[in-house]
């Protein structure tokens, strides 16, 4: 973990671009960003910086208020790799959905504006997926606070699934959330062909994007080794406080989605995917989701579960 986010210093990065754009590039990139003037540069850097030439990197602005967009555009002039777009502010899932229409890559892949990747991210997941004509590529993640990083997930070796339960299982990371979209690569007729896109207007935007690319690929290959690099950046749009409320009736809503879609299609959700809300009732603890609501004694022992109404037959 001694990799550290690359510096964004203009004249460094003038020094790795790259003056040829690929009509058929191997990944498309997409980079959507949003009043990230402190990070945007580093970002860009580490994708300039990729072992892997043959990349399209798709910036769409999602109406920044401060410096980003201007940042932008003057790294765009320095590498023909770089494609930038501007729009009203809409949120990550409409920017992400703007960029997949616009991407030519085999493969599609996704770096938030405040967070990096290693100079061979790109490289190691595209030899990984192409080789054997796999779906989906997935990498570790180190997550990075303000004093110290970790391993949110990584992988000691080569491992491949194709099951449903088993791809899913395959893509948690260390709290069991499977959705992460950032730490892999999409082959892109997985994405087109199914019309698989994020919700718009929301913050829990990934988490039917995840599922119905799991679901619609036929097998994955998660790789060691190789890291994608979460900054946890306390102004985001995920993490920010005064959006706890939208978060929280955000996150319900994409776990309500994600039960519906189960049902529909048959599938068997682990049981800690059925719900998308929890609060404290005195000492117990309630998880309520679209079609059940369990109790819970401290959170750690489980009491009883009440279906509710919505229950399907």
């Amino acid at each position: 973990m001694d990799i550290e986010r690359p510096s964004g210093d203009l004249k460094q990065i003038a020094m790795l671009c790259c003056k040829q754009s690929y009509s058929l590039p191997k990944v498309s990139v997409i980079v959507p960003a949003y009043n990230t003037e402190d990070y945007i540069a580093s970002s860009l850097h580490s994708l300039i910086a990729q072992t892997l030439k043959e990349i399209e990197i798709i910036v769409v602005d999602d109406g920044s208020t401060d410096s980003t967009a201007s940042k932008v555009r003057e790294i765009a002039g320095l590498d023909a790799r770089i494609k930038f777009f501007s729009q009203s502010n809409q949120k990550q899932g409409a920017a992400r959905n703007r960029g997949i229409e616009i991407a030519t890559g085999e493969y599609i892949g996704f770096v938030d504006s405040d967070d990096w990747v290693e100079a061979d991210y790109y490289a190691k997941l595209y030899e990984a997926a192409k080789k054997n004509n796999f779906d989906m590529a997935v990498a570790g993640i180190v997550k990075h606070k303000r004093f110290f990083k970790c391993y949110n997930m990584r992988r000691i070796g080569y491992e491949t699934a194709s099951d449903l339960r088993q791809k899913i299982k395959l893509c948690e990371d260390k709290k069991h959330r499977f959705f992460n979209i950032y730490n892999k690569i999409y082959k892109s007729s997985l994405i087109k062909d199914n019309n698989i896109r994020f919700s718009n207007e929301v913050v829990c935007e990934d988490v039917m994007f995840s599922m119905k690319s799991l679901y619609y690929s036929d097998k994955i290959i998660a790789i060691p080794n190789i890291y994608y690099h979460y900054n946890f950046n306390v102004n985001s749009s995920i993490n920010s406080k005064d959006i706890d409320k939208r978060k929280k009736k955000d996150h319900i809503k994409a776990y309500c989605d994600l039960a519906k879609f189960a049902n529909e299609h048959n599938i068997e959700l682990y049981d800690r995917l059925n719900y998308g809300e929890s609060y404290w009732k005195l000492v117990i603890k309630v998880y309520k989701g679209l079609y059940k609501t369990k109790y819970t004694l401290l959170g750690l022992i489980p009491l009883f579960i009440k279906h509710n109404d919505e229950s399907p037959a």
